[in-house]
C-alpha cells in the first residue's frame, strides 16, 4: 500500500535540482531604472543653482535669496549626516528625502519667516 500522509513533508530527491539558483545582485551593481545617490544629489544641486538664480533676480532686497540659502544649508546638513550614518545602505526615504528635499527645507523655511513676521 502506497498511501500519502498529509502531515509528512514531501520527500525530494535531489534539493538542487528542486530549487534553482539564485542570483544575489551586489548593491554596487547600477541599475537603469533608480538613479545612484550621487546622481540624486548632482541634479539637487543643480535645481539649487537655479532657485538662488531665480531668487537673485527678485526685488525684494534679498529676502528670498537668503531664505533660499538658509534651506540649502539646512539640506545639504541633512544629507550629509544621511552620507555618514548610511554610508552605502540608503534607503527609499533617504532617495526621495536627497531627490525632494530641498523642496521641503524650502517650504519651511518660508514658513518660519511668515511666522516669525506675523509674530513681530
Amino acid at each position: 500500500m502506497n498511501e500519502i500522509n498529509p502531515y509528512e513533508a514531501p520527500q525530494v530527491e535531489d534539493a538542487s535540482a528542486a530549487a534553482p539558483e539564485e542570483t544575489v545582485e551586489s548593491p554596487t551593481e547600477k541599475t537603469k531604472t533608480q538613479p545612484t545617490f550621487h546622481q540624486t544629489l548632482v541634479t539637487s544641486f543643480a535645481w539649487q543653482c537655479l532657485v538662488f538664480l531665480l531668487t537673485a533676480l527678485i526685488l525684494d532686497g534679498g529676502t528670498s535669496n537668503r531664505l533660499a540659502i538658509i534651506a540649502a544649508i539646512g539640506y545639504w546638513i541633512t544629507v550629509g549626516l544621511i552620507m555618514v550614518r548610511r554610508s552605502g545602505r540608503t534607503t527609499v526615504g533617504d532617495m526621495l528625502f536627497a531627490r525632494y528635499g530641498y523642496v521641503l527645507c524650502l517650504a519651511v523655511a518660508c514658513l518660519s519667516r511668515f511666522v516669525l513676521n506675523r509674530l513681530a
